[in-house]
């Protein structure tokens, strides 16, 4: 073999093999699809084999699920996506489920996802009311459950939306007693991204119309912008300013979290 052409091989593998390590960093990650917007999440879970990504997960019943959308762009999960760039969305809602079936189905390994970043739990627990006139307290604590569930079994950032406004006199009160107990939850522990619609955006008293759903879509983008980014930076903190969360340095890089550039060679970690 010609030594010029092996010994360019081997300096294309060592750039391809640096430039790997560098996806692998995990640092924050800039979603923004126009030039003058300003999304950055954090790339949270540094167990994940996909750095340089952020993963958001959807659990809930038929409003997460796209079956309920009858013009063809999806329900808010899916149009949440496409406002930012650099974001995989995994859509696991599922028509008529209560928040205890969900959690059966999670206990026993239905619903599997490779590492997110983010879990968003919600809207679920109205099926409760719909499905059986079940109890709200007993809904609540099936989705404190699931949000605890995904936060061990994930690794994930867990946030819990509130129920939509139901239209049916008998199952309001449910409705409105679920939002209250949900509100409750820790806003730092689980943030909630708090829904509101008005009546005319539901029109078969349930499900949101495809207005609705843009709106739950824009409500959801500035919760993401304005209140995770903040909250997941606190999980996720950067000591030394390289670019990489402490965290990420002791699980992944094995770098110091305290030092800049822990090997002294003038590159920070996060360059490396």
């Amino acid at each position: 073999m010609n030594i010029g052409a092996f010994s360019s091989r081997i300096l294309i593998f060592i750039i391809l093999f640096l430039f790997s390590k560098q996806l692998l960093a995990c640092p924050d990650i800039d979603v923004s699809k126009e030039v003058d917007d300003d999304a950055i999440i954090v790339d949270y879970n540094v167990k994940a084999k996909q750095c340089g990504k952020v993963k958001i997960l959807h659990v809930g019943d038929s409003n997460v699920d796209d079956f309920t959308d009858r013009s063809g762009r999806g329900a808010w999960p899916r149009r949440l996506k496409k406002r930012f760039a650099g974001v995989v969305s995994d859509n696991q809602g599922i028509w008529g489920i209560t928040a205890n079936q969900y959690l059966r189905k999670l206990k026993s390994g239905q619903i599997k996802n490779k590492k997110p970043d983010i879990c968003i739990v919600g809207p679920l627990g109205i099926n409760e009311s719909i499905k059986s006139h079940g109890n709200p307290s007993l809904a609540h604590r099936d989705v404190r459950r699931i949000a605890k569930f995904l936060k061990k079994r994930f690794g994930c950032f867990v946030a819990v939306t509130t129920v939509l406004p139901i239209l049916v006199n008998q199952h309001q009160s449910f409705q409105q007693i679920l939002n209250n107990k949900i509100r409750t939850i820790s806003s730092r522990k689980y943030p909630i991204l708090d829904f509101e619609l008005s009546n005319k955006h539901l029109p078969d008293a349930i499900h949101p119309s495809a207005k609705g759903y843009t709106i739950m879509a824009d409500q959801a983008e500035n919760f993401i912008k304005n209140t995770l980014y903040d909250l997941m930076k606190e999980k996720r903190p950067d000591t030394d300013g390289d670019g990489l969360s402490d965290l990420y340095e002791i699980k992944q890089s094995k770098t110091d979290p305290n030092l800049y550039d822990t090997d002294g060679d003038g590159i920070s970690d996060g360059n490396e």
